[in-house]
């Protein structure tokens, strides 16, 4: 998991579940050098790397395992998707699935850009996976966003 602001808060957290906290000095330059940090850190001999959101509450394990199963199917060298997507309802969410063969250009991007210029550089390389849950689209960037997800989670209790 890469931290950055607030680390050692979040890395106490960490304590006892055997996720490895790599720190990014760079966080205050925008999500990608997080993107970038983990990546760099990823064992060489990883074939796909999972780019999940932070702020991303609902995340369902299942979608993970949907997508790696899928990952499966577009074998070890990549030839066909290297970039596989959640999607829900026509729309992209998270987490991404990126191949291994994409480790160099994601270090080389311009962090203006964000991994939207993977995808638009690789068009052809990108494998949309439709979802049934609408998880994969909700984040928490804004105090609007946190409210829904407060009332979503209130409604899911009762």
């Amino acid at each position: 998991m890469v931290v950055g602001h607030r680390a050692d808060e979040i890395v106490s957290g960490l304590e006892g579940t055997g996720i490895e906290p790599v720190f990014n000095s760079r966080y205050q330059e925008g999500m990608l050098t997080s993107v970038q940090c983990g990546v760099a850190a990823a064992p060489a001999d990883t074939d796909w790397l999972v780019i999940a959101l932070g702020d991303q509450p609902e995340l369902d394990p299942g979608v993970l395992r949907t997508l790696l199963v899928e990952a499966e199917r577009e074998g070890a060298d990549a030839a066909g998707a290297r970039i596989l997507v959640p999607s829900h309802a026509g729309r992209r969410g998270h987490p991404l699935l990126i191949h291994k063969t994409l480790r160099p250009e994601i270090g080389a991007l311009d962090p203006e850009v964000g991994l939207r210029g993977l995808m638009q550089r690789y068009p052809e390389t990108i494998r949309h996976v439709l979802m049934a849950t609408d998880t994969v689209l909700l984040d928490l960037d804004t105090p609007e966003d946190y409210r829904r997800a407060l009332d979503r989670a209130a409604t899911q209790q009762t």
